[in-house]
This record gives C-alpha cells, structure tokens and sequence, in this order.
C-alpha cells in the first residue's frame, strides 16, 4: 500500500475541516447539521480512495491486507472524530444524533439523555438494570453498592458494600465515598463485571444531573418514572411535539412532576458521549469517550 496516499489525505481533510462554518447554530439545526454531514462525507470519500486502492479488489484478505484494512479503518474513524470535535467545542452540537458515513457508525448523546450517576436514588438504579436485563438479585446488589459508592458514611445498605467488602478484595482499596467522577469507576463497584459496566455506560453518568425527556432513551425514562405506559405516552407524544413544561406536566401527572422538580431541563449538557465504530468484513474498530464542549 502506498502510505502516501494517506498522508494526502490526512492533509487534504485537516485543511477542510479547520475552514470556517457559513452560519452558527446547533448540531442537525440550521444549516450546520447539514454542513458537519458534508465535511464528514467528504472526509469519508477521500479516505475511501486509499481504502479502495490498498485493497486491490481482493476478497480474501491475507495478514498484510488485515493491516492495511485495520489502517485504513483507523485513519477513517479518527479523521471523522477530529470534524466532530471541531464541531462540539463551536456548540455546534445538540441532543442524540446516529448518522453512517462510508465505513463508521455514529452515535453522539448528550448527557442529559442519561441517568444521573450522582443525582439518582437505589429504586430509579434497580429499576434501569432489570430494564436492561440484569436480574434482580444482582440488580439489587449493584443498586445499593452504586448508592454506597457515592455517599458519603461508611453504613452498608442491605445489598450494598462499604470499606469493609473493598478492604478484603485482592489488591484491596477504599470505597470512594463521594460523587462518581469517571464512568470508568463503575467497574470498581461491588457487582459489576465489564460486561455490565459496558451495559450500564449506556444509560449512566456522571456529568449531569438533569434529564431532558426530548431525548433520554426508555430505560432512562423508565427508571425515574416506574410506569411503561407513562414511558409509551411520553415517547409517542415527542415523535410529533417538543416536551416543555406544561406537557410535561401533563405527562408525568402532578404527583412525579412535583418529585422530579430541578432534576429535569430542556437544554443540553456541556457533555456529550461519542461512539464511532468503524468496520469492513470481520474486522471492528470501536472507539468511545466523554467530550466537554460549550
């Protein structure tokens, strides 16, 4: 493979993304939605050109060409993740958006789509692992356990674990007793294994507090709301309107409105989760990280 081509083109899709947007505005709002699409295909077809040519139309891919695809499929998902960043750190993003280009999948959510690690109580977490399929015993474990991560006494609660349970672990350490920082602690937490942790990354986190009902995903809603069909009521209604204030009074009944009050909003976090999965044939590069923007 000629790595110059790459090199090309790295230089050439640098150049346009780093030009200046025609108008301000939020991710798939106005005009800069349909412009960060633009950057992103134009970025994908000149990436594509060396992708088509290392490969030599050969079906059956030897140990080179694995490494040449491998290559390729690196220098795809990070040229697109380098527009991305160009684009949040303008606040040109806003809410979820899942888009395809050329060999990627993106997936960008705000943060108040999630549940909020640091601002959540044992029933809401219980609720969200059995949503997602983790049974009950072991969804009562890591509830509890989550809740005594966080707060701030050294009293177990009845599934829970304080110093005592991380103390007699192999290497032992100290429960943290205080507000989550890194969805990367999730994996410390009594009853988490990675396959949970990458479960729970999904739906939690610890930067917001608040949740925007225009686009929190059902286990989310369900887990601060208990009530399916409140869950389908507030789904098919945001299909056709904007959740404000009033609907969402309406929505929740005056009741749970009344509990939820400052832990909702209509805006978007700073936050976003960014997942870019980028794959040919058998082989899968997957790529995921918190990014801060305006």
């Amino acid at each position: 493979m000629d790595y110059s081509i790459l090199i090309r083109i790295n230089r050439f899709a640098e150049a346009f993304i780093m030009r200046p947007l025609r108008s301000p505005g939020n991710f798939l709002k106005s005009d800069s939605g349909f412009v960060l699409l633009y950057v992103l295909w134009i970025t994908v077809a000149v990436m594509a050109l060396a992708f088509t040519l290392s490969r030599n139309g050969k079906e059956i891919m030897n140990i080179e060409e694995v490494y040449e695809t491998r290559l390729a499929l690196q220098n795809e998902l990070y040229s697109l993740r380098k527009t991305l960043i160009t684009f949040l750190h303008k606040g040109q993003m806003a809410g979820t958006s899942q888009i395809t280009v050329g060999h990627c999948k993106i997936f960008i959510d705000n943060a108040n789509a999630f549940l909020p690690l640091n601002a959540t109580n044992s029933d809401e977490l219980y609720r969200l692992c059995t949503t997602i399929g983790i049974q009950d015993k072991r969804a009562a474990i890591i509830a509890d356990s989550l809740m005594d991560w966080k707060d701030m006494d050294n009293i177990e609660r009845p599934n829970g674990a304080e110093d005592n349970f991380y103390q007699a672990l192999t290497p032992p350490y100290h429960c943290a007793n205080t507000n989550f920082t890194s969805i990367d602690q999730l994996l410390l937490v009594r009853g988490i294994t990675k396959a949970i942790a990458e479960k729970l990354s999904k739906y939690v986190t610890p930067y917001s507090r608040e949740i925007n009902f225009n686009y929190a995903p059902p286990p989310v809603i369900y887990a601060v709301c208990g009530d399916m069909a409140m869950v389908k009521s507030i789904i098919e209604f945001r299909h056709t309107e904007t959740i404000n204030e009033q609907n969402l009074r309406i929505l929740l009944g005056e009741h749970l409105y009344e509990e939820l009050m400052n832990r909702y909003t209509f805006n978007d976090s700073s936050y976003h989760r960014l997942v870019i999965i980028a794959s040919d044939h058998s082989i899968k590069i997957y790529h995921h990280e918190w990014l801060k923007g305006k």
